[in-house]
């Protein structure tokens, strides 16, 4: 798992720390693609307040779109001249500059189909708007993405979540509180309470029986916290979403 921070809008164009981002992006199976729910940061990564993040999980994927695709528009008459000299297929011509982003044959002929581009394909006809749209398929299945809507327990983030849901599709969006999931696996590592990464519940002190207790007593503020993350957050989506972000990435890799 690698963290790619700081991408900023513009990156292909050299801003923030421009290419040298989207190029750690060569390795990856999947995106995990983290945005601020409830709006306290904006899309430069500043600490903001009523930010509108419907945007962010957009302006990702036009980053990419605008790096891959200007990395081939840039050459298309010498790649259609060789394509027309050597007769070879579509996919095959294609792999040869999609390589440099991990993608193999089998990657880009499926980016076609999905297209339903057969062969023989004459690719001396396509136009800038359809070089664009092979670049989106091709994104598609070479960088599988799962938005990952965090702070889901702060002001503002249930307006946010459902706007962006009613926008995106859904069944690539997991909605998370990381820093609820990091209180509660501190929380169990110091003995206060008994919780398995994942889970909807966590046992306490006055969750045990009679018999021996092995957990720690907590303070009133502890507890204050701990009933917080469990109504704010377990009891509303069923987890901190942390592990599903994670399995959802490992299923969709699958």
């Amino acid at each position: 798992m690698l963290d790619v921070a700081g991408l900023v809008p513009g990156a292909s164009e050299g801003k923030g720390l421009g290419n040298k981002f989207l190029d750690d992006l060569r390795t990856a199976h999947v995106l995990l693609h983290i945005v601020d729910a409830s709006g306290q940061t904006n899309e430069k990564g500043e600490v903001s307040k009523g930010y509108d993040p419907i945007n962010d999980v957009q302006w990702l994927m036009d980053e990419i779109h605008s790096w891959i695709f200007n990395n081939l528009w840039k050459k298309w008459t010498n790649i259609v001249r060789r394509h027309t000299a050597t007769k070879s297929s579509a996919a095959t011509t294609l792999q040869l500059q999609f390589s440099g982003y991990g993608a193999n044959l089998a990657i880009v002929q499926k980016s076609l189909d999905n297209l339903a581009i057969k062969e023989p394909s004459e690719i001396e006809s396509w136009d800038r708007e359809f070089v664009e749209r092979v670049v989106k398929s091709f994104m598609d299945v070479r960088f599988p993405t799962i938005v990952v809507l965090n702070k889901i327990d702060q002001p503002d983030a249930d307006s946010n979540i459902l706007r962006i849901c009613q926008k995106y599709s859904p069944d690539n969006i997991v909605c998370t509180s990381a820093l609820a999931e990091c209180f509660l696996r501190k929380m169990a590592k110091e003995g206060y309470i008994k919780y398995t990464e994942g889970s909807e519940f966590f046992d306490t002190f006055e969750d045990e029986g009679n018999g021996e207790k092995k957990l720690r007593q907590a303070d009133e503020k502890i507890m204050g916290r701990l009933e917080k993350v469990r109504d704010m957050v377990l009891f509303r989506y069923g987890s901190t979403g942390v592990q599903s972000a994670i399995k959802k990435a490992v299923d969709t890799k699958n």
